[in-house]
């Protein structure tokens, strides 16, 4: 009887053993799941800064014509835009 409680009582152990070393690996995956999150929230932040930045700006006639030029392509009527094509 004793040689049948010290293998159960080593089977528990092996049992606990195995338990805490896989809560350990999901603690670890869970920290760098969480650094991969919070980095994205920072440059989400940073992005949002230069959303707000832009819409501050977006009374200014000058930079509303530059970004409808460079982003969307617009012209005047009578204005001809030429691109260069040699790659340089």
């Amino acid at each position: 009887m004793n040689l049948l409680l010290r293998l159960v009582v080593l089977c528990f152990i092996c049992t606990i053993a195995t338990l805490l070393v896989q809560l350990q690996a999901d603690i670890v995956r869970s920290r760098k799941q969480l650094e991969e999150i919070e980095i994205l929230c920072e440059e989400q932040r940073i992005a949002n800064k230069e959303v707000e930045r832009m819409l501050q700006m977006g009374d200014d006639d000058d930079y509303i014509e530059r970004v409808a030029r460079a982003k969307s392509g617009y012209a005047y009527p009578d204005e001809r835009i030429f691109y260069p094509i040699s790659g340089k």
